[in-house]
């Protein structure tokens, strides 16, 4: 879980944070410690430079996602995905059930924009998500480096 926390920490200073964490590690997460910073840090060289790991930090790293309240995730895209395929009754519709299932998307999603400009609020999601959500963005608002 801690290493899960530097997602959410600013993006240049990652790896001294990183770097603290490993002190911290019991010998039995050692092994996690340096897939993740093979993958995601950088493995140290000898001149104490790092390589350039398999999925850099700007990918994966959160802070400002956050911070300018954008989504972290595509939830939201597989969400709609599984109810747009769920619509169709069968795994190849022919070109014409599938452009009427199109339209029908449409008017649906045009509905929702004009519910929206009218006021209504959206439905929110759970409400233990929601209080992490407005928690998290508190942290990162206020992020200090207390180290």
């Amino acid at each position: 879980m801690m290493l899960a926390s530097l997602a959410f920490v600013l993006e240049f200073e990652v790896i001294d944070c990183f770097i603290i964490l490993m002190g911290n590690f019991q010998e039995s997460g050692k092994e996690v410690a340096e897939y993740f910073e093979v993958n995601y840090i950088g493995k140290r060289r000898e001149d104490q430079s790092r390589r350039i790991p398999r999925f850099p930090i700007r990918i994966w790293n959160m802070f400002t996602r956050v911070r300018s309240r954008l989504l972290r995730t595509n939830t939201s895209v597989e969400r709609w995905h599984n109810a747009f395929r769920s619509g169709i009754t069968c795994s190849h519709p022919s070109f014409v059930k599938l452009l009427m299932h199109l339209q029908r998307e449409q008017s649906l999603q045009e509905a929702t924009l004009v519910r929206w400009e009218t006021g209504e609020v959206p439905k929110t999601s759970k409400h233990s998500k929601f209080t992490f959500i407005k928690i998290l963005d508190y942290w990162i608002r206020n992020w200090q480096r207390n180290i």
